[in-house]
């Protein structure tokens, strides 16, 4: 389950190599900056700074997905039989995180930098505007295009753009599918029940 950002690449290279300067307003100037930031990261594939540019949801839910799998792995440890083990772990991401793995450990695995391939010199779209509310900001294309950020508790932009994308991924939905049966699964086998059958566990 890997997360492909051509497409976003494409659109923020073009945003990037297209804009001219923001206005004087302090905030303008920060959220070009963190859009100019983000450009970069994603022509390094630094999966570090993209971590930092996510936005507080991002971050969670990245966060909550990488303690949910561990849970599930040791659940799959205590309570599954050694032969059906290593394909029950494999079908809840356990190969995705280790013991030590944060939120942050997992972004990276899934935002696969081989993927962040760059275009050659798109021109399609140019920055018509940029909105800097009390809270949000957007950045706005004269294609109608718009890219969303907020504001931090420390004053720079963060965006939620690669949740966007990763919510739509089918293996994502596969993932969720096999952690519930696992749950299940090791209630039924820590009450004693007849064991669960591996195969319900999707690869």
């Amino acid at each position: 389950m890997r997360l492909g950002l051509i497409t976003l690449v494409a659109c923020l290279m073009v945003l990037a190599a297209g804009w001219g300067c923001a206005d004087e307003d302090p905030s303008e100037k920060v959220l070009v900056a963190s859009f100019k930031s983000l450009v970069q990261a994603l022509k390094n594939r630094d999966t570090s700074t993209l971590w930092n540019l996510s936005d507080g949801p991002t971050q969670l839910y990245f966060s909550d997905l990488a303690a949910e799998i561990k849970d599930a792995v040791t659940l799959i440890d205590q309570h599954y039989a050694p032969a059906d083990r290593e394909k029950a772990k494999r079908a809840v991401g356990g190969g995705l995180v280790k013991t030590t793995s944060s939120g942050q450990d997992l972004f990276k695995v899934l935002m696969d930098p081989e993927k962040m391939s760059l275009p050659g010199n798109p021109e399609a779209l140019q920055v018509d505007n940029v909105v800097v509310g009390a809270y949000t900001a957007t950045v706005v294309t004269r294609a109608g295009k718009s890219i969303e950020f907020t504001m931090g508790d420390d004053g720079g932009f963060r965006t939620g753009v690669f949740m966007e994308e990763f919510l739509e991924q089918p293996a994502l939905h596969t993932l969720q599918e096999n952690l519930a049966i696992a749950r299940q699964n090791c209630r039924v086998l820590a009450l004693g029940a007849p064991g669960p059958n591996p195969a319900e566990v999707a690869q």
